[in-house]
């Protein structure tokens, strides 16, 4: 969201396989697998050779030699990822680790108050927009319980956002928001 600022904040990284066991008769994770059919004939999800940025030819036979995580790593990179902080907990603008290029916030935004503060997307950096999408948001309760009950969280958002986007690309944040950016 940082480098990509339009997106929502349904938008985040899930691990898979994210099922402890198959359930009968199902094909549980394979469905939304990485390497499923239709996404990559869209060319939506391929690994890359990092030394010439081309695709694999054969995405199976690239993943087959690579080393499975052992427990221990696993918990570990999990341990290292950032957490999404969101309304109070807010304390900075938010920086992506991705890159080096950190555009700054203009020296001035126009704003209109009224039932909200309504500012126009175009003049906000990345950073500056996911910033106030987050700090105008709260982390929903029934998300994290349906999670601890190893509950489906389909179609439960993990975050409630107090925000709008408007249709002539307006942020609409609510009324008292103070975000330090």
């Amino acid at each position: 969201m940082v480098l990509q600022g339009s997106m929502d904040l349904r938008s985040y990284d899930r691990l898979f396989p994210n099922q402890d066991v198959l359930p009968d008769g199902g094909f549980g994770n394979l469905i939304a697998a990485p390497l499923q059919g239709r996404r990559r004939k869209d060319g939506l999800t391929l690994f890359l050779d990092l030394a010439t940025l081309e695709p694999y030819e054969d995405q199976w036979a690239f993943l087959s030699v690579l080393d499975r995580l052992s427990p221990g790593d696993a918990e570990r990179i999990a341990r290292r990822a950032k957490q999404a902080v969101v309304g109070a907990g807010v304390a900075k603008m938010s920086r992506s680790d991705a890159t080096r290029v950190h555009p700054p916030l203009p020296m001035t935004v126009q704003a209109d108050l009224a039932a909200g503060l309504s500012i126009e997307i175009s003049q906000l950096p990345a950073a500056a927009l996911a910033t106030f999408k987050h700090a105008a948001s709260l982390a929903n309760p029934k998300f994290y319980e349906l999670q601890r009950l190893r509950k489906s969280t389909w179609a439960t958002p993990r975050f409630l956002r107090g925000y709008d986007i408007t249709l002539d690309g307006r942020l609409v944040l609510p009324r008292g928001l103070r975000p330090a950016v």
